[in-house]
């Protein structure tokens, strides 16, 4: 049973059982609109005039909220890392690539030539920043379970 003015509890969990893909363009809409009436209702409705149903209704929205926010957060600064971490990569290669190519007349036949060098090293660098961002993608993984 929900408080009046408020999203009937039957209503919502029918809604969150049914897949979008099942969902007409009106329904998703209509959806929309009253979950964001509810959020309101819900929230300006003082804690002790709620119902204990509503309140747990309440409080378990406002938790998975929040839970899916941080995921978001944490998501998009994975993402950031590995992408810098990659681009930092790249750029260290390309530059000790250029390095390597400039000095590579001087270099002469002393087991790997500087090119060699710089493309060993451009690789390492390449490899490490790779494993870094695995690294931070696998430990952010182990956050979420």
């Amino acid at each position: 049973m929900s408080d009046t003015g408020r999203k009937p509890l039957t209503d919502q969990l029918s809604e969150s059982i049914t897949p979008d893909s099942q969902k007409s363009g009106l329904d998703k809409a209509k959806e929309s609109v009253t979950d964001t009436a509810d959020s309101v209702a819900g929230a300006v409705q003082p804690g002790d005039s709620k119902s204990t149903s509503q309140k747990l209704s309440d409080q378990t929205g406002s938790s998975a909220d929040t839970v899916t926010d941080k995921l978001g957060a944490v998501g998009q600064n994975v993402q950031e890392t590995a992408s810098n971490l990659t681009k930092q990569g790249q750029e260290t290669a390309s530059n000790l690539s250029q390095q390597a190519q400039s000095n590579t007349g001087a270099a002469g036949q002393q087991g790997q030539t500087y090119l060699e060098q710089a493309q060993n090293l451009a690789a390492d660098a390449l490899k490490a920043a790779s494993n870094t961002a695995a690294n931070l993608a696998n430990t952010i993984s182990g956050e979420k379970k």
